[in-house]
């Protein structure tokens, strides 16, 4: 439950105070010069963080299952992107490998919160 929070905390918070040097991290260059699509993700990506850390039971399993499902948009967006030539190629494989890695945080996670019920 910590390494998902942690992964997910430290990408958000990336994002937000940093957008060009994580934009420049996955080879995507500068972000909009207003950094308000890369502030609203990072404070998607710190609240899916801190809520699994405080919350418990099913509203745990909840907020993981939540992840899950942002995750998986994110990857059709990138898929979409990628496909409409929007997204350089490394870009979306660094990506995806952010995705994989979220992914299988978030589902080890949600194996340990169902097992304790």
């Amino acid at each position: 439950m910590q390494a998902v929070g942690a992964f997910r905390a430290f990408g958000g918070a990336s994002f937000w105070i940093a957008p060009n040097l994580t934009a420049r991290a996955y080879r995507a260059g500068p972000v909009a010069p207003d950094h308000l699509s890369a502030r609203l993700a990072g404070a998607r990506e710190v609240a899916l963080a801190l809520g699994p850390l405080l919350s418990d039971g099913e509203d745990r399993s909840r907020w993981l299952r939540l992840g899950l499902a942002c995750d998986l948009a994110d990857a059709l967006a990138t898929l979409i992107g990628r496909r409409r030539g929007e997204i350089a190629p490394a870009t979306a494989a660094l990506c995806f490998l952010t995705y994989a890695a979220s992914v299988t945080l978030t589902g080890a996670a949600l194996r340990s919160c169902d097992g304790v019920r």
